[in-house]
């Protein structure tokens, strides 16, 4: 039941996430260039919506923002996911910072229990599966 409700809210972000998380195998963090995205406080309440969600259910353990690109700190549990799913999540998660500040053109993904970095996307199109 736990996998159905997280494949069904992971499907409804699908169709509203702005980001195109594809494989762009980048190491480095892209050139600042200002992506359109809906700032709108409905979109950014929806991401947030969903971002909790996931928190709910063990996906996420944390995000923080000490640094211009926020870490995602992920559990086993997106580590299972398909590719399709953890750039769904991934994608949320960045358009919802990047909607906040135009800098964060960055998500980087660590491992919630070793800390380890597992990932990157990107705004321009990319996530990267370590």
């Amino acid at each position: 039941m736990r996998n159905l409700l997280l494949l069904i809210a992971l499907c409804v972000v699908a169709v509203a996430s702005c980001v195109n998380c594809g494989d762009s195998g980048r190491t480095v963090a892209p050139t600042p260039t200002r992506i359109s995205v809906d700032r709108s406080p409905e979109k950014q309440a929806f991401r947030l919506e969903y971002i909790e969600k996931m928190k709910a259910l063990g996906v996420i353990y944390k995000i923080t923002t000490l640094t211009k690109y926020p870490r995602l700190y992920v559990t086993d549990l997106f580590m299972a996911q398909d590719i399709d799913s953890k750039e769904i999540l991934a994608g949320a998660v960045l358009t919802y910072y990047y909607a906040k500040n135009s800098e964060a053109t960055m998500l980087v993904i660590k491992h919630s229990r070793t800390g380890k970095q597992v990932g990157t996307c990107y705004m321009d199109g990319g996530l990267k599966m370590d």
